[in-house]
């Protein structure tokens, strides 16, 4: 988890619990909608529709999970912090990320180590 980004957004932070999550997709929801209409499973329609309203639960158990935390980032996060900033503070206005995760979710989460790769073909762009 790359912790400065995090402790400099908490001033900023509204996130009430997963609830309020909205999730932003760049799918055309109304389309999707209208094309489901005819679809002969109704229950996968429904699903889906729902899932683009609230998001999709994936069916990952806790109990059932074996995933242990990254212990640290990769070294391209702290040889360019501030490009990992800017790609944090975009995904996060854009609603592709959601944080700073309030303390009481912490235990509830999952989190991995984060880096910075050079997009191929695209001088100075880079993939997070």
């Amino acid at each position: 988890m790359y912790m400065s980004h995090l402790r400099t957004m908490e001033a900023t932070a509204t996130h009430t619990g997963p609830q309020s999550f909205q999730p932003a997709t760049p799918l055309v929801v109304v389309a999707w909608q209208q094309a489901l209409v005819a679809h002969p499973d109704k229950a996968f329609a429904n699903y889906i529709e729902s899932g683009m309203h609230h998001g999709f639960h994936i069916g990952a158990h806790r109990a059932y999970l074996s995933l242990r935390p990254g212990p640290w980032n990769f070294p391209s996060v702290l040889q360019h912090p501030d490009l990992v900033d800017d790609h944090i503070a975009e995904e996060i206005e854009k609603g592709r990320l959601m944080g700073p995760i309030p303390e009481n979710l912490i235990p509830l989460c999952h989190c991995s180590p984060i880096g910075l790769i050079p997009k191929p073909h695209q001088s100075g762009r880079w993939r997070l």
